[in-house]
């Protein structure tokens, strides 16, 4: 989390391998940053479904990329469409599909690329309300289910403080990690965990940590003057 523009998003796109650092160096697994490029999934705020595939062919790109038979491709997809809540649509084409079912796909496409690390910026950040909270509780399930580790970008308190065991907050530019949020409950969650007086509090420690990040730093602050 952190104030807009302070570089989240410009984090994934250097652990996806989109981009090159201009200083310091980054490594997933030993994999140098010229070779991080397909070794992580990646999803971007847009869920950046084709409109001529249904949902069957927009889940299997990422198969498709590594060379996987279409037929194949199509039965490993199809196999998991009860777990992402898409059974009977594998024919619908995206201009069918709610929001968050488009999100639901854009993932399952990301979770079939088969890697350990998934790269998710703001997955349900367009979507209302009532359907961002069933798909956090949906995920929360489903990431447990993976046995995935997932880095989240999220301006949503309550998302960053349900999804997560570990919430790091960046400054504004220069973007750093200004605190670090443990979060203590307990998994598996359900919604109904967001009442609790814990939340309340960790939501709280959020906030401060925040408005803390926001105020500009002395280092900033000369480079203005």
């Amino acid at each position: 989390m952190g104030p807009s523009g302070c570089g989240k998003s410009t984090l994934l796109r250097l652990l996806a391998g989109l981009i090159a650092p201009t200083a310091g160096t980054l490594s997933i697994e030993g994999a140098a940053p010229g070779r991080l490029l397909g070794a992580t999934g990646y999803m971007p705020q847009r869920d950046l479904l084709m409109p001529w595939r249904n949902v069957l062919d927009n889940a299997t790109v990422a198969l498709e990329f590594r060379g996987v038979p279409r037929r194949q491709a199509r039965e490993q997809a199809r196999g998991m469409l009860p777990t992402f809540g898409l059974a009977g649509f594998e024919r619908a084409y995206p201009a069918e599909l709610s929001g968050g079912m488009r999100q639901r796909v854009s993932l399952l496409r990301t979770v079939l690329a088969g890697h350990r690390l998934l790269l998710l910026d703001e997955p349900f950040g367009a979507l209302d309300a009532i359907t961002r909270a069933d798909l956090h509780e949906w995920l929360a399930g489903l990431i447990a289910q993976l046995g995935a580790t997932v880095i989240l970008v999220t301006h949503d308190l309550e998302e960053a403080a349900y999804l997560s065991d570990r919430v790091y907050v960046m400054t504004s530019r220069p973007g750093r990690i200004a605190a670090t949020v443990a979060i203590p409950l307990p998994r598996p969650r359900t919604i109904d965990d967001t009442t609790s007086d814990v939340f309340v509090r960790l939501k709280r420690d959020l906030i401060a940590a925040l408005r803390d990040a926001r105020r500009p730093s002395d280092a900033a602050v000369e480079a203005r003057a």
